[in-house]
């Protein structure tokens, strides 16, 4: 953690709060360690609209992950690389999701404020509550999709758990190749194969000349699980899934104090020298 140069966040179950906002204590820290040269950046299943208020909170000057990994973005949206999800898988899986109590939504362009759902239920109202995007209603997806002859960035499918995972197994008997990921208790994500966060942190590592082992990766979810392994170190929230604990090397239960007592140390540090 002292030789670090780059810390990458997940934002939700991460680096928010249950409101879904970035706490002031948390923030400042962050702020106060840009100043001491400690990069910040964030990694997330969001879009850039979604993620925007908080690169412009934390004014990050490096790109961020986005997508879950599919997109690659500056701080001011300018796609610095994307991977897209084949069309075929992406309509193979919301053709069959018209046989599962889920809730699927297509993500076409990075640069959209809105996300495609079949309409918008008590599921999706809740998501568009979190994400701060709207919904924009079409009808049956899959036949939405087959007019639009574009690969998408993403599917998100709302659902229970145990329904997801069903979803998923089924899912792959024919289409073993796309990412599927929980990205939260409810939430399962349709990406290209081999997409993730740390497929994009090795990518990251390339364009910010930062070695992977100088960069501190944190996170609370099994799409963070990659991110963690490929990050010189990884950092787990208490409470995520033991597998994701399992794999970090630090757990912690209070980032925001971690935080406080980290950038303390690099400032009595920057005072010696």
């Amino acid at each position: 953690m002292e030789r670090a140069r780059l810390l990458v966040f997940d934002l939700d179950g991460t680096l928010l709060d249950t409101g879904h906002r970035l706490p002031a204590s948390i923030r400042d820290s962050l702020l106060l360690l840009r100043d001491t040269g400690i990069e910040i950046t964030l990694a997330t299943g969001r879009t850039f609209v979604a993620a925007s208020p908080f690169i412009r909170e934390l004014n990050l000057q490096v790109p961020a992950i986005l997508y879950n990994g599919a997109l690659i973005s500056s701080p001011t949206g300018k796609i610095i690389c994307e991977e897209r999800l084949d069309r075929n898988a992406a309509r193979a899986a919301l053709v069959l999701a018209r046989s599962f109590p889920v809730y699927p939504q297509l993500y076409l362009d990075p640069d959209d404020g809105f996300f495609y759902a079949n309409k918008v239920t008590p599921e999706i109202e809740a998501f568009i509550a979190k994400d701060g995007i709207p919904a924009r209603e079409v009808g049956d997806l899959a036949d939405y999709l087959d007019g639009v002859h574009k690969d998408p960035m993403k599917l998100l499918i709302i659902g229970e758990r145990e329904v997801l995972i069903s979803f998923r197994a089924s899912y792959q008997q024919e289409h073993p190749h796309p990412e599927c990921v929980l990205s939260e208790r409810n939430f399962l994500e349709i990406l290209a194969p081999s997409v993730s966060k740390g497929h994009a942190l090795l990518k990251l590592s390339e364009i910010l000349a930062v070695p992977l082992d100088e960069m501190v990766a944190f996170g609370d979810n099994l799409n963070d699980l990659e991110m963690i392994q490929e990050a010189g170190m990884g950092v787990a929230m208490a409470g995520s899934p033991e597998e994701l604990q399992r794999q970090a090397d630090l757990v912690v239960d209070d980032l925001a104090q971690f935080l406080a007592q980290f950038t303390a140390r690099i400032q009595r540090r920057e005072v010696v020298s």
